[in-house]
């Protein structure tokens, strides 16, 4: 069976979502350790962060490859993306800024992170979730 555009398109974007997400992990641990404000939270958000972005870096590869298990993934980290994406809309990171140094940087560093963000995650999540579900689609993996 031939590949379908937004395929092409979800695999790529996740596989540049992973890939954020594991830069990120790496940076926060950067700062964090650099300036003596690394917490026990804060290492066990960034291994998340870590282990998030190489597995949907990895789904985003079987997406591309056809496979179902990697369309499972998505579909998976899609609900989680909407999920989090509501909750970075509706949550101030100044709420969150006592449990985690991390989440002090952040909006200093990226001061519309949460709104855009969370904009964003949800709104790939509901495309991918959307597309992922359409009866053509799912043919397209069962091959």
């Amino acid at each position: 069976m031939k590949r379908t555009r937004g395929i092409t398109f979800l695999s790529l974007t996740f596989f540049a979502l992973g890939f954020l997400l594991v830069t990120m992990s790496v940076w926060g641990l950067r700062n964090l350790v650099s300036w003596s404000l690394l917490q026990l939270f804060d290492a066990i958000l960034l291994a998340a962060f870590l282990a998030a972005g190489l597995m949907c870096t990895a789904a985003a590869v079987g997406l591309l490859q056809l496979r179902n298990w990697g369309r499972q993934i998505i579909v998976m980290f899609s609900l989680l993306m909407i999920i989090t994406g509501i909750a970075g809309i509706i949550i101030s990171p100044d709420q969150l800024s006592s449990i985690s140094s991390l989440f002090t940087i952040l909006p200093h560093e990226f001061p519309h992170f949460n709104t855009v963000g969370g904009a964003m995650a949800t709104l790939l999540g509901l495309i991918a979730l959307w597309y992922l579900s359409k009866p053509r689609v799912k043919f397209l993996f069962w091959w």
